[in-house]
C-alpha cells in the first residue's frame, strides 16, 4: 500500500459524528488504508459496529485543567509503550499521515508521532471554543499548531482558531450531507407525519426542531416563541424531535404556558426524511453545534426547508439571511417569534428561502466534493487555511 493513501486515525473521544464515519469508510471504498486506534472500549465498539476496524489504547479523559495536569504528568510513562506500537503501525503499513481527535489523544501523541516522521493534523470540531481554553492547553496549542496542520469542518471553526492562534494552518472541508442518513421509519406518530402535504398545510405551519445535546436548555425560549406567535399565527404547531433530559418537566411548561394542544414530543427518530418533509419551518436552538447538530440543519435545508439559527455559530457558512434563511440572536424569544409570524405571513417569502436552501445545499454540499477535498490536503500535502 502507498503510504500517501495510507492514514492513521488516533481518537480519545467516546463518539465520533456520522459525517467522519461515513468519510473513513467512502476512504476505504476508494483505495485508501485506514488504521484507527479509539481511546475507550466503547469508542472501538461503536467503530467496529460501522465496519470499521479499530485498536485500543485506554485514554485518560481531559476534563479541565486538573485532568490535563494528571495526563501531562503521566504522558513519560505512557511514551515508551505509545513509541514502540506506533513505529510497528508505520513499518507493518508504511503510513505517512496521522490524524488526531480529542484533546487526550493530541496531548498524548503528538510528540511521537513527530519523532517518528509522520505527519500530522488535528481534527477541530465546530463547538470548539478556542478563546476559553485554559492557560496550560493554551500553551500546548500555541506550541504544536506551528508544527502541524488542522482540519475544520466550517470555516467559522477556521478563523476562529486562527484568531487565537494566528501561526495555525488550518485546512478547511467541504461540508456535505451524511449519505443514506435517513430512511423510511414507523412509529405511533406516523400518521401526524403522512398527512397529505396540501390538506396538512391549509391547516397547519408545522415548526419544527431536532434536540441535540448542545439544544436541550433553548427548549423553553423556542416555547415562548410559539406562545408569542400564537395571536398572529393562530394555526401553527411544534414538533419536538429528539429525547428531552424531562420530558415530564418539558410537558408540564408547555401546558403552563397555555401552548400544550399544539406542542408534540416525539422522541427520538432514527430516520428524520418524512417528518422533514411535514416541516413548513426548522428551527435550530443550539448554542453551540457539533458536527451532527450541524448536519441536522443541512438536511433541513435539503428538504426545501428555510431555517431559523443562532448567528455566530458557524451557520454563517451555509445560511445567508433573507436568501435561504435567517440568522437572530437565540437568546431573544421576541426575536425569533417575529421571524416565525414574518414567515407564517409571507408563505411565498417562505417557500422562497426554502427553495434556495436547496440549491444551495445541493450546489455546495455535495459529498463528493468533500471526499475530493479531504483527499487533495493528503495528496498535495496541503496546510494552509483555505474558504469553502
Amino acid at each position: 500500500m502507498d503510504g500517501q493513501k495510507t492514514i492513521l486515525f488516533i481518537s480519545s473521544e467516546a463518539k465520533h459524528p456520522a459525517l467522519m464515519l461515513s468519510l473513513i469508510a467512502e476512504l476505504k471504498k476508494t483505495g485508501y488504508d485506514v488504521e484507527f486506534i479509539a481511546g475507550s472500549k466503547n469508542s472501538r465498539k461503536m467503530l467496529w459496529d460501522k465496519n470499521i476496524p479499530a485498536g485500543l489504547v485506554v485514554m485518560p479523559k481531559i476534563k479541565n485543567i486538573y485532568t490535563c495536569l494528571l495526563a501531562l504528568a503521566a504522558l513519560p510513562f505512557r511514551q515508551i509503550a505509545y513509541f514502540l506500537r506506533l513505529a510497528k503501525i508505520k513499518k507493518s503499513s508504511k503510513v505517512r499521515t496521522a490524524i488526531l481527535i480529542g484533546l487526550a489523544g493530541k496531548i498524548l501523541f503528538t510528540r511521537i508521532l513527530k519523532i517518528l516522521g509522520f505527519k500530522i493534523y488535528w481534527i477541530e470540531w465546530p463547538n470548539t471554543e478556542f478563546a476559553k481554553m485554559n492557560f496550560l492547553c493554551r500553551l500546548f496549542y500555541a506550541y504544536w499548531l506551528k508544527k502541524i496542520g488542522v482540519l475544520a469542518f466550517t470555516g467559522s471553526t477556521a478563523n476562529a482558531l486562527t484568531r487565537a492562534f494566528p501561526h495555525a494552518r488550518a485546512n478547511v472541508l467541504r461540508l456535505s450531507l451524511v449519505p443514506d442518513a435517513y430512511r423510511r421509519q414507523d412509529s405511533i406518530f406516523d400518521n401526524i407525519a403522512s398527512r397529505d402535504r396540501s390538506k396538512y398545510h391549509k391547516k397547519f405551519f408545522t415548526v419544527g426542531t431536532v434536540l441535540g445535546s448542545h439544544s436541550q436548555r433553548n427548549l423553553e425560549l423556542l416555547f415562548s416563541a410559539i406562545q408569542k406567535s400564537l395571536d398572529s399565527a393562530p394555526n401553527i404547531q411544534l414538533i419536538v424531535i429528539g429525547e428531552i433530559i424531562n420530558r415530564r418537566e418539558s410537558a408540564w411548561l408547555a401546558k403552563k404556558m397555555g401552548i400544550d394542544s399544539v406542542v408534540w414530543f416525539v422522541g427520538e427518530q432514527k430516520f428524520l426524511g418524512k417528518w422533514l418533509d411535514s416541516f413548513d419551518l426548522f428551527v435550530a436552538i443550539v448554542n453551540d453545534p457539533d458536527l451532527d447538530e450541524i448536519d441536522t440543519v443541512l438536511r433541513a435545508m435539503s428538504f426545501s426547508l428555510p431555517v431559523i439559527a443562532p448567528s455566530g455559530k458557524g451557520f454563517e457558512d451555509f445560511i445567508v439571511p433573507n436568501k435561504n434563511g435567517s440568522l437572530i440572536e437565540m437568546d431573544n424569544s421576541e426575536m425569533l417569534a417575529r421571524q416565525i409570524i414574518k414567515l407564517y405571513q409571507d408563505r411565498r417569502l417562505c417557500a422562497f428561502l426554502g427553495q434556495n436552501a436547496k440549491a444551495h445545499i445541493d450546489s455546495f454540499c455535495n459529498y463528493d466534493k468533500m471526499l475530493d477535498s479531504f483527499k487533495a490536503i493528503f495528496e498535495h500535502q496541503g496546510g494552509t487555511h483555505t474558504g469553502q
